[in-house]
C-alpha cells in the first residue's frame, strides 16, 4: 500500500533524495562484481529508474523483488519428544531425573542452569510448564495485539527543527557493524538467519537505501512471529506473558541502523535512562536513594508514586508514534518509512496469523527508542511541576522506559500530577493499571522533629493506589524501595539459590559453574545499587562455604584461600561478597562522574556520595589486588604453600575452572589432592602431639 505524505510523488522532485540515487547506482555496481544471488530483473528495473518513476511502481517493483528473488527458508524441524514411562520408585525417579538435566546441560547450560535456580528442573519432569491451553492463550491476545489503537490527532508542538543525519544514504560499514553486534540471533518467519546475511552484506545497503527512498518496507519483511515468555515461574493468567516479536532477520538489521541515527539525534528529557548509552538503572537507583535519605535526614516532606502501565509497549498508539517523530523534527521522508513498516504488518501468534494495529515489536530494534519518544512529552509535561530539589536540581519524576516514579513535596501537588499523566496516558493509548502502582508519601513534624509514614490514599481514574507503610517495600529497577532504611532480603534469596542448586541432579564441578557463571550475577544488581552492609555480606560468603564444603565434601578447616583464589592460582575460585561487592559498588558511583546527565553527575561530588565511598573503602582498592591478596594468604597456608609455583602453568588449571566430562567423585578426589585436603595420618595429626603424623610408608 503506498504511504502518502510528500508533496509529489516523483522521486526526482526531491533534492533531498539525490544523494540516494547516486549511493544506488554506486552499490549497484558492487552487487553486479560479486554476482549476488538475489539480483533479479525487478530489482534491475528499480535501480535503474529509480530517479524516474513515481513510489508507487517503485514500491511494487521491491515488493516482487522481495518475493522472488529472496528464498523462504523452512525452519528446522524439532525432534519428537517420547513420553517415557512414570518411575515406579524414588529411586527410579531420581535417575529420569538427572538424564534429563545431563541432557539439557549438553544441549544447552544457561538453559539448564535457568531451571536449576528456579528450581523448575522437577517441574519440568512432571509436565508442569504452561497451565494455559493456546486457545485460551489466542482469545487473551488476540485483542491485545489486534485491537485498533488510540487516534491521536492533538497538535505538534516541535522540540527541535529538524533531527539531522537520519534521512541519508546507508553504507556499507553501518550494515558490516550491525551483522556483527547481531551475533547469533533467532530467525523470523523467513527462516533467513544472521549467518546467511552475511554472503549478501554487499547488496543490503542497496535494498535498504531503496526501501528509504520509496518509503516502504516491501509487505514481505513486515511478518513477523510472536513467541510468549513467562514473566514468573508459573504464570497465574494468560496475560502474564511477555510477547517477544520477531521479524526478519533483514529488518532488524536495517531497524538496529535507524534505531541508532535516531538516538543520536533526538533531544531526550534527561530523567529518561532507558535504552540509552549510560548506565541508567544505576542513575535512577542512587537518585531515588538520595531523595528518600535527604527527606529522612533534612525532614523533608516527600511523596512518590510508582507507575505501572498495563501492556505498555503492546498498547502505544502507531499515531502517537509518528506524532513523537515530528515532535523531534524527524524529516518526512523517513516518517513515510515508519507508517509503512506498520501498515499491514502481521504476526503469527500461536499458529495463527494477526494483524498488528497498535503497539511497538518487543525485539525489534526501533521499538524502544520509537516508545521512549512518546514517554517523551509526558516527562517534559511533568517537569512544569515544582518536584524536588536535590543538590540545586530539580527532580519531578525518574523514568527508565515504562518503569516511572513521580515525585513531589506534597500529596496534593502528587494527587494532581497523577491525573495529569493519567489524562497524557490516555491520549496515547496507556492507561494505568492502579492495584499495581504506590505512594510512598513521607511527612515531617517539625515541631516534635521527626518524620512519619501517612496513610494517605490518592486517586487514579481506575481506582484508588494502594499506600506503602513504614514497613512496606516497592521494587523499582529491581532494588526494594521503603521509608524504612535497612538491608534488602538477599539472605533469603541466596538461600533459596543454594538449596535448589544442593537439591539439583547435578556433578559437583556442574554445581560450581552454575554457582560462578549463573548464581552469583543474580545477586550483583541488588547488592551494588541496593542496601547492604559488611555484616550481611559476611553471612552470604558463610552461607556459600557451608554448601561448597558439602559439594565437595572438604574437611571444616579448609583454608579460605584456597576455596576463593582463582583457579589459576591454585584455588577452586568460589565467589565472595565480602570482597568483590564493596570493588564493585565504588566503582560502579565512580562510573556515574561521567554521566551525561548532570543531576547525577553533580549528586557523585556530593557528601551524600563521599559517605558510601568511605563507607566501602577497604584494603583492596581493585580485582587485581584482592586477587593477589588471597593468592599470598594461600601460598602461606600449611595446605597450599605447596601451589606456589602453580600460577606460572595456567593450562593445568582448565579442569578447575570449566566443566570436565569426569565422573563427580572424581573430581571431587582431585580436587582435594590439589589442596593437600586428602585425610592423611599426617594431616590428621595437626595440633595433636600424642598421635603420630608418619603414614605407613614412613
Amino acid at each position: 500500500m503506498p504511504v502518502t505524505g510528500l508533496a509529489s510523488n516523483k522521486i526526482a522532485d526531491s533534492n533531498i533524495n539525490v544523494p540516494f540515487v547516486h549511493a544506488i547506482r554506486q552499490q549497484w555496481t558492487t552487487a553486479l562484481e560479486v554476482g549476488d544471488s538475489w539480483v533479479n530483473n525487478e530489482l534491475s528495473q528499480a535501480v535503474l529508474h529509480c530517479d524516474k518513476l513515481d513510489r508507487t511502481r517503485l514500491q511494487q517493483l521491491l515488493n516482487q523483488h522481495a518475493d522472488l528473488a529472496i528464498p523462504r527458508k523452512q525452519p528446522k524441524g524439532k525432534n519428537k519428544t517420547i513420553n517415557k514411562k512414570p518411575p515406579r520408585n524414588r529411586k527410579e525417579r531420581r535417575r529420569q531425573e538427572y538424564a534429563l538435566t545431563q541432557k539439557l546441560w549438553q544441549k544447552n547450560k544457561s538453559e539448564c542452569a535457568r531451571k536449576v535456580l528456579a528450581g523448575e528442573w522437577k517441574a519440568q519432569q512432571q509436565g508442569v510448564q504452561n497451565p494455559f491451553s493456546d486457545q485460551q492463550l489466542l482469545d487473551a491476545w488476540r485483542p491485545i495485539i489486534g485491537s485498533p489503537g488510540i487516534k491521536d490527532d492533538r497538535k505538534v508542538f516541535i522540540k527541535q527543527k529538524r533531527m539531522n543525519n537520519v534521512y541519508v544514504p546507508i553504507s556499507f560499514s553501518e550494515v558490516q557493524a550491525a551483522i556483527k553486534k547481531m551475533g547469533k540471533t533467532s530467525p523470523g518467519p523467513d527462516g533467513i538467519t544472521a549467518k546467511d546475511t552475511k554472503e549478501h552484506q554487499l547488496l543490503l545497503p542497496l535494498l535498504y537505501n531503496l526501501w528509504l527512498l520509496s518509503g516502504n518496507l516491501p509487505n514481505k519483511f513486515k511478518e513477523a512471529r510472536t513467541i510468549l515468555i513467562p514473566k514468573g515461574k508459573l504464570p497465574d493468567s494468560p496475560t502474564d506473558f511477555r510477547p517477544i516479536t520477531i521479524a526478519s532477520v533483514i529488518t532488524r538489521i536495517f531497524h538496529s541502523i535507524l534505531a541508532k541515527r535516531v538516538e543520536q539525534n533526538v533531544v531526550m528529557n534527561p530523567r529518561q535512562k532507558g535504552f540509552k548509552p549510560c548506565d541508567g538503572v544505576a542513575g535512577n537507583i542512587i537518585l531515588l536513594e538520595a531523595i528518600l535519605t535527604q527527606s529522612m535526614s533534612e525532614r523533608q516532606a516527600t511523596s512518590v508514586c510508582f507507575i505501572d502501565l498495563k501492556k505498555a509497549f503492546d498498547s502505544v498508539s502507531h499515531d502517537s508514534i509518528i506524532r513523537a517523530l515530528r515532535r523531534q523534527g524527524a524529516p518526512e521522508e523517513f516518517i513515510n518509512y515508519m507508517k509503512s513498516s506498520y501498515i499491514d504488518a502481521n504476526t503469527i501468534l500461536l499458529g495463527e496469523k494477526i494483524t498488528v494495529v497498535r503497539g511497538v515489536r518487543q525485539g525489534d530494534p526501533l521499538s524502544p527508542i520509537l516508545f521512549n519518544l512518546v514517554i517523551d512529552s509526558i516527562l517534559d509535561m511533568l517537569d512544569t511541576y515544582a518536584g524536588i530539589t536535590l543538590n540545586m536540581h530539580k527532580i519531578t519524576s525518574l523514568a527508565f522506559a515504562d518503569d516511572i516514579a513521580i515525585i513531589a513535596e506534597s500529596p496534593k501537588t502528587l494527587q494532581h500530577m497523577i491525573i495529569r499523566v493519567a489524562e497524557e496516558f490516555q491520549h496515547v493509548g496507556l492507561s494505568l493499571n492502579a492495584n499495581k502502582c504506590a505512594t510512598l508519601i513521607i511527612k515531617a513534624n517539625k515541631k516534635q522533629k521527626h518524620m512519619f509514614v501517612s496513610e494517605e490514599q490518592l486517586m487514579s481514574a481506575d481506582g484508588p493506589i494502594p499506600t506503602m507503610g513504614y514497613e512496606d517495600r516497592y521494587k523499582y529497577l529491581g532494588i526494594q524501595f521503603g521509608a524504612e532504611r535497612k538491608a534488602g532480603d538477599a539472605n533469603k534469596t541466596w538461600s533459596a539459590i543454594l538449596e535448589n542448586i544442593t537439591r539439583a541432579p547435578l556433578k559437583p564441578q556442574q554445581r560450581l559453574f552454575i554457582l560462578r557463571q549463573f548464581a552469583y550475577p543474580r545477586l550483583i544488581h541488588q547488592l551494588v545499587l541496593g542496601r547492604t552492609n559488611r555484616q550481611q555480606l559476611k553471612s552470604l560468603d558463610l552461607l556459600t562455604r557451608e554448601k561448597v564444603r558439602g559439594w565437595l565434601f572438604l574437611p571444616h578447616d579448609t583454608t579460605l584461600a584456597y576455596l576463593y583464589a582463582r583457579a589459576g592460582d591454585g584455588g577452586i575460585e568460589v565467589p565472595s561478597f565480602s570482597e568483590s561487592i564493596p570493588i564493585l559498588k565504588i566503582n560502579r558511583f565512580r562510573n556515574l562522574e561521567r554521566d551525561t546527565d548532570p543531576c547525577v553527575r553533580t549528586l557523585t561530588e556530593s557528601t551524600y556520595c563521599k559517605r558510601i565511598f568511605a563507607k566501602w573503602k577497604g584494603p583492596t582498592q581493585s580485582k587485581e589486588e584482592s586477587w593477589k591478596a588471597v593468592r599470598e594468604q594461600l601460598y602461606q597456608s600449611k595446605d597450599g604453600k605447596g601451589l606456589s609455583q602453580h600460577c606460572s602453568v595456567q593450562s593445568i588449571h582448565k579442569w578447575t575452572k570449566e566443566v570436565p566430562r569426569i565422573s563427580g567423585r572424581l573430581f571431587i578426589n582431585l580436587v582435594k589432592i590439589r589442596g593437600n585436603l586428602v585425610g592423611t595420618k599426617a594431616r590428621r595429626s595437626r595440633g595433636r602431639p600424642d598421635r603420630v603424623g608418619n603414614c605407613e610408608a614412613g
